[in-house]
């Protein structure tokens, strides 16, 4: 359902890893790439952003965890720097 729905608002899909997808305008970038339930959303636009969030949200139901920190393993840190990516490493 969410490929049919990307693919009716104008994204396209990547042929490396078929959970990303992209929509480019003269306005905005946005990518999203999802696993399972999970959906990351980087957007250009903030208007663009709230606007599709809102549509994704009528059709899904979504609940917006606010900004990523934590993904697949991954630990998500930011800084004045730029964002740095950790692997997160469970001891048993």
């Amino acid at each position: 359902m969410l490929t049919t729905f990307l693919f009716a608002h104008g994204f396209m899909q990547a042929y490396f890893d078929l959970t990303l997808f992209t929509k480019s305008t003269s306005k905005s970038f946005i990518d999203i790439l999802f696993h399972v339930y999970d959906i990351i959303l980087a957007e250009t636009s903030l208007t663009v952003y709230d606007a599709f969030n809102v549509a994704l949200d009528k059709t899904f139901h979504i609940k917006d965890l606010g900004k990523l920190k934590f993904f697949l393993g991954l630990d998500v840190a930011r800084s004045s720097k730029g964002v740095s990516l950790f692997h997160a490493h469970v001891v048993s």
